[in-house]
């Protein structure tokens, strides 16, 4: 009996997600936009390095004062590392929240729903802003996906 309950709480999570995840994806610039600023604000504050960020819809991408060799038409230029960071990465847990609010069918789901999705809110632009400066400081790691423009050096 039991594996049935956590079965049937299981395919109906799958199936809110499945409904929920389009809805989530177009907020998603909205919702990224509070996690983007107060990450970039914190790196611009913490290390000289960083010259400042851009959002672009849910991506957002650190200027920084990093030059990197690489190579160029002409031979070796300067570029700029500029690493990029995706909110759809780290901002997923609203809508899992939902989908297995809406699947546990408690209660008033509504009003439990929509207060820890006012939590969520508050709190988790931080925790986001957080997974998204530890992915910019590591910028020289792989998934942090470097992007380079090149400029006469």
């Amino acid at each position: 009996m039991r594996a049935t309950l956590i079965g049937r709480f299981l395919l109906l999570a799958i199936v809110w997600l499945a409904l929920l995840l389009p809805l989530w994806y177009w907020a998603a610039k909205w919702l990224a936009t509070p996690p983007i600023w107060l990450a970039g604000t914190v790196m611009n504050a913490l290390f000289r390095w960083a010259d400042g960020f851009e959002q672009q819809g849910v991506n957002a991408v650190l200027h920084t004062l990093v030059q990197v060799r690489m190579q160029g038409p002409t031979g070796d230029v300067l570029g700029e590392l500029a690493p990029e960071v995706s909110y759809p990465t780290y901002g997923y847990g609203l809508v899992l929240l939902w989908a297995m609010l809406l699947a546990a069918r408690t209660e008033r789901w509504w009003l439990k729903g929509w207060s820890a999705a006012c939590c969520w809110c508050r709190c988790r632009p931080g925790a986001s802003a957080f997974s998204g400066c530890a992915t910019w400081s590591s910028c020289p790691a792989p998934r942090a996906r470097p992007i380079c423009s090149t400029r006469a050096g």
